[in-house]
């Protein structure tokens, strides 16, 4: 295996207002159906199929912002584990990471609780640490 990691290359997102609007109603529906669906169909599909869907998502959120994604390197291979570590700098990451690798998340306890986004990760099958304990 190649040792070289994937990298991904963003688009510049368009900058003027009427733009920005629209993106931010596509992205507040596409939140809101996201979760909808975490809801009403997560609890009742395999794991194959959420990622599936999680991978769906991840696309249409990414294509919401027009981020244009360039994969250089080699990926891990998809049947085998491993872990990623990852220090986003954007909430688009997660997505990004998600659409190239079916990535399944670790997350900092909080986020369980949070509104939408906690009840999203739950049923997408993130995993929840506490920090600060070994």
């Amino acid at each position: 295996m190649n040792s070289r990691a994937a990298s991904a290359h963003l688009s510049e997102v368009g900058t003027t207002a009427p733009i920005r609007l629209w993106r931010t109603t596509r992205a507040s529906f596409h939140v809101l159906s996201v979760w909808l669906a975490a809801i009403l169909l997560m609890p009742w599909m395999n794991r194959r199929l959420r990622n599936r869907i999680a991978n769906h998502f991840a696309h249409s959120m990414l294509r919401t912002f027009d981020v244009r994604v360039k994969i250089t390197g080699v990926l891990p291979a998809a049947n085998r584990a491993t872990i990623l570590v990852a220090n986003h700098v954007s909430w688009l990451d997660p997505h990004l990471l998600n659409l190239v690798l079916n990535a399944r998340y670790i997350s900092k306890l909080e986020v369980a609780s949070y509104p939408l986004v906690g009840t999203i990760a739950r049923q997408f099958g993130a995993i929840f640490i506490r920090r600060g304990r070994a």
